[in-house]
Order: structure tokens, then C-alpha cells, then sequence
């Protein structure tokens, strides 16, 4: 009806951008430990898709650097065709490499190459995946869909190199791609980086997005940093069904 909260609507309205900064930019996660929670580190968020989406998109991270939370989010782009890189920034929002805005390019061959090479690791070690089992006849507890494995074989590689998708639902696999891009932008991929860790990436006692609820508390007990408008209009094309 029209009374129903509109689903997102990344195209045709601006404001659905900033439900991101709230619901994902600021979030934290529960841990193991009830008296610690995790902040998020990093955002990546693709820039491409219906038109209206890189503009909008755009003028969310203007809106983000305004609220000093640029940091925390990356606007990425898929590049298309074969390249000889995995990552590359651009600057964009403007003339060509003069705009204000980052932009990271990747490169989605190579990246697909890397979660696959992971899947098919049989033992614990790097690139190694740990899903849960997948909810099923043997694990009717499980919290996890079986259709969150099946998109991650939603594509084949040709004999170009090129993943060529050939289910209908990929989410699972992209959304594994972007994970490994944004490590490889945080220096993650680095043989070194565990020597030495940033403060992010240490145990919960001495890391740096660790909160205890009580912060949180605080924290969303405060004025909010940005105002998020829930739309209360009929159901939106962008997404179906």
C-alpha cells in the first residue's frame, strides 16, 4: 500500500544514500564477548548501475566528507575488458583524473580468479573461506540459506579468463570479490602485514573499533550525525518482486 516504506532506491533518490551512512557506516556488530562490539572499518560500495546511481552516489561521499566519515567508505568501479592490475584510483567527479572524489577501479576477472581459488582450498590457511553449513535436511538449525552457496558458483571462466555468469544470482560471489578488494586496498594481501598490524586488525582487547555497548548507547542516544528519510511511497522499480 502506500503507506509501506519504499524498498531502496539508489537511481531516483539521493536521500536512500544516507541509510547507508546510518544502517552501515556507523553500525556495529556484536562479538563473541557481550561486552564488546565491532565498528566497521571499511565501506566499499559500488558506484556503477542505473542511471542516476554514480551521481547520487557521488554526492553521498561529498556528504560523507562534510560529516568526516569519508575515510571509513570506498566507491568502486568494476573495470571492464582485460588489464594488467588488480586495483588503481582515479579521481573522479570532475574532468577526468581531476575530480574530487577517489574512485577505486578493479579488475572482477582477477578478483573472481582469487574467491575461487580460496573455494577450492580443502584445509585451513590463507584465501581458505569458513561458512557455516548451510541450513538443510542435515542442519535444519542452521541460520545460513543454501542459496548463499549456490550464488557463489553462479559463474563459469571461459577460456578468455572471463567469468561469465550463468545463474541468475550472483550476490554471494560479488559480495566475496569486494571483500577481497578492500583488503588488498588496506594492505591486507601483504605477506608482512601480520608482522606488524595496524590497530584495526588486532585482537578485540587492544583493537581500535572495539566499542563496549555502553558507547553504543551513547552514541545512539546522541544527536544524529545524519538525518535519515524514510520514504513512505509505493514500491519502487528498482527492485523486483
Amino acid at each position: 500500500s502506500a503507506d509501506d516504506k519504499a524498498p531502496i532506491d539508489p537511481a531516483a533518490y539521493p536521500e536512500d544514500w544516507d541509510v547507508l551512512t546510518e544502517k552501515v557506516v556507523l553500525a556495529t556488530y556484536r562479538t563473541s564477548d557481550p561486552d564488546r562490539e565491532m565498528r566497521v572499518k571499511r565501506v566499499n560500495v559500488d558506484s556503477g548501475g542505473e542511471d542516476g546511481v554514480t551521481a547520487n552516489a557521488y554526492a553521498w561521499y561529498r556528504r560523507l566528507r562534510k560529516q568526516g566519515l569519508h575515510r571509513k567508505v570506498r566507491l568502486t568501479k568494476g573495470a571492464s575488458g582485460k588489464v594488467d592490475w588488480h586495483t588503481k584510483e582515479t579521481m573522479v567527479g570532475g574532468e577526468q583524473g581531476k575530480g574530487d572524489i577517489p574512485l577505486l577501479l578493479y579488475c572482477p576477472n582477477k578478483f573472481k580468479d582469487m574467491v575461487h581459488s580460496g573455494l577450492n582450498r580443502q584445509s585451513t590457511g590463507p584465501g581458505y573461506y569458513h561458512f557455516p553449513v548451510p541450513r538443510g535436511p542435515l542442519n535444519p538449525e542452521g541460520w545460513m540459506p543454501q542459496s548463499v552457496i549456490d550464488e557463489l558458483y553462479a559463474e563459469v571462466r571461459n577460456d578468455n579468463g572471463v567469468w561469465v555468469q550463468i545463474k541468475p544470482r550472483n550476490e554471494t560471489l560479488d559480495l566475496c570479490v569486494m571483500v577481497n578488494v578492500a583488503c588488498m586496498d588496506l594492505g591486507a594481501d601483504k605477506r608482512t602485514f601480520w608482522d606488524s598490524p595496524p590497530a584495526w586488525a588486532l585482537p578485540h582487547a587492544m583493537n581500535c573499533e572495539i566499542v563496549t555497548p555502553e558507547v553504543r548507547r551513547i552514541e545512539k542516544e546522541a544527536p544524529p550525525r545524519v538525518a535519515v528519510v524514510e520514504r513512505r511511497v509505493g514500491r519502487s522499480s528498482y527492485l523486483a518482486g
